[in-house]
Protein backbone atom coordinates (compact mmCIF):
# COMPACT_ATOMS: atom_id res chain seq x y z
CA UNK A 1 0.00 0.00 0.00
CA UNK A 2 1.33 3.41 -0.95
CA UNK A 3 1.38 6.08 1.77
CA UNK A 4 1.63 9.82 1.41
CA UNK A 5 2.04 12.54 4.04
CA UNK A 6 -1.13 14.44 4.85
CA UNK A 7 -0.51 18.18 4.36
CA UNK A 8 -2.56 19.33 7.35
CA UNK A 9 -1.23 16.90 9.95
CA UNK A 10 1.94 15.39 8.48
CA UNK A 11 0.54 11.91 9.22
CA UNK A 12 1.05 9.14 6.66
CA UNK A 13 -2.27 8.26 5.02
CA UNK A 14 -3.13 5.74 2.30
CA UNK A 15 -3.04 7.16 -1.20
CA UNK A 16 -6.57 7.38 -2.63
CA UNK A 17 -5.33 6.01 -5.94
CA UNK A 18 -4.14 2.74 -4.38
CA UNK A 19 -6.90 2.01 -1.88
CA UNK A 20 -10.52 1.11 -2.55
CA UNK A 21 -12.61 4.15 -1.67
CA UNK A 22 -15.21 2.36 0.47
CA UNK A 23 -13.81 0.77 3.63
CA UNK A 24 -14.08 1.17 7.40
CA UNK A 25 -10.84 3.19 7.68
CA UNK A 26 -11.87 6.15 5.51
CA UNK A 27 -11.67 9.32 7.61
CA UNK A 28 -9.31 10.64 10.25
CA UNK A 29 -9.26 13.25 12.99
CA UNK A 30 -7.87 16.71 12.32
CA UNK A 31 -6.98 19.28 14.96
CA UNK A 32 -9.30 22.15 15.90
CA UNK A 33 -7.10 24.88 14.41
CA UNK A 34 -7.12 23.19 11.01
CA UNK A 35 -10.87 22.62 11.19
CA UNK A 36 -11.56 26.23 12.16
CA UNK A 37 -9.32 27.50 9.34
CA UNK A 38 -11.13 25.32 6.82
CA UNK A 39 -14.56 26.45 8.05
CA UNK A 40 -13.38 30.08 7.74
CA UNK A 41 -12.19 29.35 4.17
CA UNK A 42 -15.73 28.23 3.37
CA UNK A 43 -17.29 31.21 5.16
CA UNK A 44 -15.23 33.64 3.04
CA UNK A 45 -16.23 31.93 -0.22
CA UNK A 46 -19.88 31.61 0.85
CA UNK A 47 -19.89 35.29 1.93
CA UNK A 48 -21.71 34.62 5.14
CA UNK A 49 -22.72 32.07 7.70
CA UNK A 50 -21.74 28.46 7.20
CA UNK A 51 -24.71 26.18 7.88
CA UNK A 52 -24.07 22.99 9.80
CA UNK A 53 -26.25 19.90 9.77
CA UNK A 54 -27.02 17.66 12.72
CA UNK A 55 -27.76 13.95 12.79
CA UNK A 56 -28.76 11.93 15.83
CA UNK A 57 -26.28 9.29 16.93
CA UNK A 58 -29.08 6.72 17.13
CA UNK A 59 -29.76 7.16 13.40
CA UNK A 60 -26.09 6.65 12.54
CA UNK A 61 -25.78 3.62 14.88
CA UNK A 62 -28.84 2.01 13.30
CA UNK A 63 -27.29 2.35 9.84
CA UNK A 64 -23.86 1.12 10.95
CA UNK A 65 -25.41 -2.03 12.46
CA UNK A 66 -26.86 -3.13 9.10
CA UNK A 67 -25.17 -6.28 7.71
CA UNK A 68 -22.22 -5.45 5.44
CA UNK A 69 -22.12 -1.74 6.31
CA UNK A 70 -18.55 -0.36 6.18
CA UNK A 71 -19.52 3.29 6.49
CA UNK A 72 -21.93 6.07 5.70
CA UNK A 73 -22.22 8.33 2.68
CA UNK A 74 -23.54 11.72 3.81
CA UNK A 75 -25.30 12.86 0.65
CA UNK A 76 -26.63 16.34 -0.04
CA UNK A 77 -30.22 16.83 -1.08
CA UNK A 78 -32.84 19.55 -1.43
CA UNK A 79 -36.22 19.06 0.26
CA UNK A 80 -39.66 20.15 -0.96
CA UNK A 81 -39.18 23.60 0.63
CA UNK A 82 -35.89 24.17 -1.22
CA UNK A 83 -33.72 23.66 1.89
CA UNK A 84 -30.42 21.79 1.56
CA UNK A 85 -30.21 18.72 3.78
CA UNK A 86 -27.77 15.93 4.50
CA UNK A 87 -28.90 12.30 4.14
CA UNK A 88 -26.97 9.47 5.85
CA UNK A 89 -26.85 6.37 3.61
CA UNK A 90 -25.26 3.02 4.57
CA UNK A 91 -22.67 1.69 2.11
CA UNK A 92 -20.97 -1.69 1.74
CA UNK A 93 -17.36 -2.38 0.72
CA UNK A 94 -18.27 -2.35 -2.97
CA UNK A 95 -19.70 1.15 -2.70
CA UNK A 96 -23.28 -0.07 -2.98
CA UNK A 97 -26.16 1.31 -0.93
CA UNK A 98 -27.38 -1.02 1.80
CA UNK A 99 -31.11 -1.70 1.76
CA UNK A 100 -32.92 -0.37 4.81
CA UNK A 101 -30.60 2.64 5.15
CA UNK A 102 -32.23 4.97 2.63
CA UNK A 103 -34.67 7.57 3.97
CA UNK A 104 -37.98 8.00 2.15
CA UNK A 105 -37.68 10.51 -0.69
CA UNK A 106 -33.87 10.38 -0.67
CA UNK A 107 -33.46 9.83 -4.41
CA UNK A 108 -35.87 12.68 -5.21
CA UNK A 109 -34.01 15.00 -2.80
CA UNK A 110 -30.52 14.08 -4.05
CA UNK A 111 -31.54 14.61 -7.68
CA UNK A 112 -32.45 18.21 -6.85
CA UNK A 113 -29.01 19.02 -5.42
CA UNK A 114 -26.81 20.81 -7.98
CA UNK A 115 -23.49 21.21 -6.11
CA UNK A 116 -20.30 19.71 -7.52
CA UNK A 117 -19.67 17.37 -4.57
CA UNK A 118 -22.76 15.22 -4.05
CA UNK A 119 -21.69 13.68 -0.75
CA UNK A 120 -18.87 12.49 1.49
CA UNK A 121 -18.17 8.91 2.53
CA UNK A 122 -16.82 8.21 6.02
CA UNK A 123 -15.85 4.70 7.13
CA UNK A 124 -17.31 3.13 10.27
CA UNK A 125 -14.06 3.78 12.21
CA UNK A 126 -14.81 7.51 12.02
CA UNK A 127 -18.21 6.99 13.63
CA UNK A 128 -16.70 4.69 16.27
CA UNK A 129 -14.36 7.52 17.30
CA UNK A 130 -17.12 10.11 17.23
CA UNK A 131 -20.03 8.17 18.72
CA UNK A 132 -18.40 5.56 20.97
CA UNK A 133 -15.11 7.09 22.13
CA UNK A 134 -16.41 10.66 22.43
CA UNK A 135 -19.93 9.53 23.36
CA UNK A 136 -21.58 12.03 21.01
CA UNK A 137 -25.37 11.95 21.04
CA UNK A 138 -25.74 14.30 18.09
CA UNK A 139 -23.20 14.69 15.31
CA UNK A 140 -22.59 18.03 13.60
CA UNK A 141 -21.50 18.10 9.95
CA UNK A 142 -20.02 21.40 8.77
CA UNK A 143 -19.07 22.15 5.16
CA UNK A 144 -15.53 23.50 4.81
CA UNK A 145 -12.83 24.18 2.23
CA UNK A 146 -9.33 22.86 2.85
CA UNK A 147 -6.19 24.88 2.13
CA UNK A 148 -6.41 23.90 -1.56
CA UNK A 149 -10.10 24.98 -1.56
CA UNK A 150 -11.30 21.41 -2.03
CA UNK A 151 -14.74 20.80 -0.45
CA UNK A 152 -14.65 18.99 2.89
CA UNK A 153 -17.25 17.96 5.44
CA UNK A 154 -16.08 18.19 9.05
CA UNK A 155 -17.78 16.02 11.66
CA UNK A 156 -17.84 16.92 15.35
CA UNK A 157 -19.84 16.44 18.53
CA UNK A 158 -22.75 18.89 18.36
CA UNK A 159 -22.65 19.27 22.16
CA UNK A 160 -19.23 20.95 21.89
CA UNK A 161 -19.59 24.64 21.00
CA UNK A 162 -15.88 24.75 20.13
CA UNK A 163 -14.79 21.22 19.15
CA UNK A 164 -11.28 20.16 20.16
CA UNK A 165 -11.05 17.83 17.19
CA UNK A 166 -12.93 17.27 13.93
CA UNK A 167 -13.30 14.16 11.81
CA UNK A 168 -12.37 14.56 8.18
CA UNK A 169 -10.38 12.86 5.46
CA UNK A 170 -13.57 11.57 3.91
CA UNK A 171 -13.93 10.35 0.35
CA UNK A 172 -15.83 13.17 -1.45
CA UNK A 173 -17.88 11.98 -4.38
CA UNK A 174 -18.84 14.16 -7.28
CA UNK A 175 -20.67 11.94 -9.75
CA UNK A 176 -19.61 8.64 -8.15
CA UNK A 177 -21.83 8.63 -5.06
CA UNK A 178 -23.49 5.32 -4.37
CA UNK A 179 -26.66 5.17 -6.46
CA UNK A 180 -29.88 5.35 -4.50
CA UNK A 181 -32.78 3.02 -5.25
CA UNK A 182 -36.28 4.36 -5.73
CA UNK A 183 -38.01 4.38 -2.33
Amino acid sequence: MELSADRASGVAVPSVSTVHAFHAGVGAPIDASTGIRWIENNRRVASGEVISYTIRAATLQRILELPGCVGISLQYGVDDLGETLLLPIGVNGDGLVIGGSVPAGAKRFTRRYTGTVKGHFFGSDTFTRLLDERRSEIMRATPALDDDHAPQLLLSDAAEKEPRVYEDRSFPCASACPSLPEV
